[in-house]
């Protein structure tokens, strides 16, 4: 570097060995640049400096076109839909996920008992009556490594991450996929904890839900802090502050559970309770056999569960039976939630609903638009 530089051009170069991105780099060169004395004794830096702007400027559009081609072909994988929930297998080498997403769906990944066998995303469709659930098996992630860009696109897209822990290898190991999840921008968390957040043009702070754990002075006063001053926050019953920064972030928070596989090998029961202990407050952790099949008959129930979704069928008046279809709606919603989800007039125009619930009400309970709603309820709506 030339001794005779101003001090401000001297304290620039050293944010710009300081830079931790490309991009941060980039623009401190840039300033750096513009704060070299423009005489011949400075000609060499200067062409030394814009090589190495040229350089980074290329690097980024390099990089920026790998994300989009790597986002196109993650998006051809499958077409995501409110009707067909998608659910990502997550885990480390030989913990059983192609035998979970065999045993699942019709997909016949390659399980040959090596590790790393699985290279590319892996699809199968789960059904469940006329439920169907994508499952996609990601490869498996290498301990402190990086989430490929396509793999993070589909996590980020994704309704639930299912993370597919090894009874028989080390847990702690295991676990930290979380923090190398949350590197790539995917936080996991309890649906019921999940803060989404759509910033919009005009309008004003509209805020959906509420949360004995997050005051609205609290969210509106972190939203002014980022300068978001009109979006459409949606919270979660059990929301918090630091869920809220997460969402601010740009972090995609998903809802997730455990798979711990392998419960019937030799001491299996002893490690499924340890991992209970440690992360049951913060995950459903549901004890599996990819091998025989254990565990497998309620994970429907369990995956809508971390969902934070119950199924609904709609009873016309004029027919016999409900309709075989469900609608996915959110754990507690009301009779008239389920009239606006099918249309807000229908929700404006309710005047009661009759309920079927197995083993309750096998007449066809007669309720009011506040009555809540539980699991594979049959409702007809009257307006």
């Amino acid at each position: 570097m030339v001794t005779n530089l101003p001090p401000q051009a001297v304290a620039q170069y050293k944010k710009v060995l300081e830079s931790r991105t490309p991009e941060e780099k980039l623009g401190n060169l840039k300033l750096y640049l513009s704060l070299i004395p423009r005489h011949k004794g400075t000609e060499r830096l200067q062409r030394q400096v814009k090589r190495q702007i040229s350089e980074l400027e290329d690097e980024i559009r390099e990089k920026r076109l790998r994300l989009k081609r790597a986002k196109r072909r993650s998006q051809q994988l499958f077409e995501t839909s409110e009707d067909s929930p998608l659910v990502v297998l997550v885990g480390r080498t030989m913990s059983g996920k192609s035998s979970i997403l065999s045993r699942l769906t019709s997909a016949r990944p390659r399980i040959t008992g090596l590790p790393y066998t699985t290279q590319s995303p892996e699809v199968g469709g789960l059904r469940s009556g006329s439920l169907v659930f994508q499952v996609v098996e990601l490869p498996p992630l290498r301990a402190k490594s990086t989430v490929a860009p396509a793999h993070s696109d589909i996590l980020r897209r994704c309704d639930l991450v299912a993370l597919v822990i090894d009874l028989e290898q080390d847990l702690e190991d295991q676990m930290m996929m979380v923090e190398e999840l949350k590197k790539a921008g995917i936080c996991l968390s309890l649906s019921s904890k999940v803060v989404k957040i759509e910033k919009r043009a005009t309008g004003g702070i509209s805020v959906i839900g509420e949360s004995p754990l997050l005051s609205r002075d609290e969210l509106l006063r972190a939203l002014h802090l980022w300068r978001i001053d009109a979006a459409v926050v949606k919270v979660g019953p059990l929301s918090t502050l630091d869920d809220l920064h997460a969402a601010i972030s740009g972090l995609a928070i998903k809802p997730a559970l455990i798979l711990a596989n392998k419960i019937d090998a030799p001491g299996a029961i002893a490690a499924y309770q340890k991992l209970t202990t440690i992360f049951g407050r913060t995950y459903n952790v549901i004890g599996i056999s990819a091998l025989n099949g254990t565990g497998f008959d309620g994970i429907v129930g369990a995956f809508l569960s971390a969902m934070g979704l119950i199924r609904v069928f709609t009873k016309p008046p004029s027919s016999e039976s409900p309709s075989d279809k469900p609608i996915l709606i959110k754990n507690g919603s009301t009779i008239r939630d389920l009239a606006d989800s099918i249309h807000g007039e229908l929700a404006k125009t309710l005047k009661y609903a009759r309920v079927w619930r197995a083993g309750k009400h096998a007449e066809g309970l007669r309720v009011g638009p506040n009555f809540r709603l539980e699991d594979m309820d049959a409702v007809e709506l009257r307006g």
